[in-house]
C-alpha cells in the first residue's frame, strides 16, 4: 500500500457536511411558507414593527430560495468531479508501498497557485494526474485544440484537462529543477467518460496499471531518503490561501442576514407585546 500523505479534500466529517448540504438547503425554503404566515399573523395583529419584520423576514426567505438553487447547481457541479478525486485518491491508495502520494495540493510557485488533484512521487519518476468527470459526448477541436462536450443536444465549451495537466506538470518540474532533484515529471488526465480516450487520458479503473507499468519502464534516480525529501519540500510548499474558483461564498452569513435574523428579531417583539 502507498503511504498516503495528504487526504482528499472532501474525507471524514467534511465529506460527510459535503453530502448533507443538499438536503438541508431544500429543507431552508420551506421556511417561505413560514415567513408568509409571520405577514399574515402580523397584519391581524396591526404591529406594525412586527409587520416590519415579518416583511423582511418574507422577501429575505424569497431571496433566499433563489440563491439556494445556485447553490444547488454549483453543488451538483462540484459534487460529481470531487466524487472523482475521491475514487480515484482511494485506487491510488493501492500503489506500490514505497511510493507516495499526496492528494489535493495547492502548490505555491512564482506565479499562482497551482491545484493539483493527486501527485505520485515514485523512485523513478513524479506523476501528475488531472481528474474530470463529465458528462455527454466529449469532442476535441482539431483546429483549436479545444475541448467541447455535446449534452442534451448544445455543444458548449469546457475546460482542456490536458492544457491544465501541463501546466501542472511545468510547474513540479520547475520545483524539481529549482531544488536539484534529477527526477523527471509528466503527467496523466483520469478521465470518466468513455467518449474520449489518448495515450494521456485514461479511465479511473486503469490508473493503477497505467503508472505501474510507465514507471517500471523508467530507472531508479531517488532512493528512499531522497524520496522522502522531496516529499517534504513539496508538502512545504503547501499553499494556504485558497485558489480563486475556491473563495468562499459564504452561504451561511447570507442565511443569517437574509432569513434568521429577521425571524428571530420577530420573535422577540412578539414576545414583549
Amino acid at each position: 500500500m502507498a503511504k498516503v500523505l495528504r487526504s482528499h479534500r472532501y474525507s471524514g466529517l467534511r465529506g460527510l457536511i459535503f453530502k448533507l448540504t443538499p438536503p438541508v438547503l431544500k429543507l431552508s425554503r420551506l421556511l417561505l411558507a413560514a415567513a408568509a404566515l409571520l405577514v399574515f399573523f402580523s397584519w391581524q395583529r396591526q404591529v406594525s414593527v412586527l409587520l416590519y419584520l415579518a416583511v423582511w423576514a418574507f422577501f429575505g426567505t424569497l431571496g433566499w430560495s433563489y440563491y439556494t438553487r445556485k447553490l444547488l447547481i454549483q453543488h451538483q457541479i462540484t459534487a460529481a468531479g470531487h466524487g472523482l478525486e475521491g475514487t480515484v485518491a482511494k485506487k491510488l491508495s493501492g500503489l506500490p508501498g514505497e511510493w507516495l502520494v499526496v492528494n489535493d495540493l495547492a502548490l505555491k510557485t512564482r506565479g499562482p497557485v497551482i491545484q493539483i488533484d493527486h501527485l505520485v512521487l515514485t523512485p523513478a519518476a513524479a506523476w501528475v494526474l488531472e481528474t474530470k468527470a463529465q458528462k455527454g459526448e466529449i469532442i476535441r477541436s482539431g483546429k483549436t485544440g479545444a475541448w467541447l462536450v455535446r449534452k442534451h443536444g448544445e455543444v458548449k465549451e469546457m475546460t482542456n484537462p490536458l492544457a491544465q495537466n501541463r501546466t501542472q506538470v511545468q510547474a513540479v518540474t520547475e520545483l524539481l529543477a529549482r531544488e536539484k532533484f534529477n527526477l523527471p515529471c509528466y503527467g496523466l488526465v483520469v478521465l470518466d467518460n468513455d467518449s474520449f480516450a489518448s495515450s494521456r487520458v485514461i479511465p479511473p479503473k486503469e490508473i493503477n496499471r497505467v503508472l505501474a507499468e510507465k514507471t517500471q519502464r523508467l530507472p531508479t534516480r531517488l532512493n528512499t531518503k531522497q524520496l522522502h525529501k522531496l516529499t517534504r519540500l513539496v508538502l512545504d510548499r503547501q499553499s494556504q490561501r485558497r485558489p480563486q474558483w475556491r473563495r468562499r461564498q459564504w452561504p451561511g452569513l447570507v442565511f443569517v442576514a437574509s432569513v434568521l435574523l429577521p425571524f428571530v428579531l420577530w420573535l422577540l417583539f412578539w414576545l414583549v407585546q
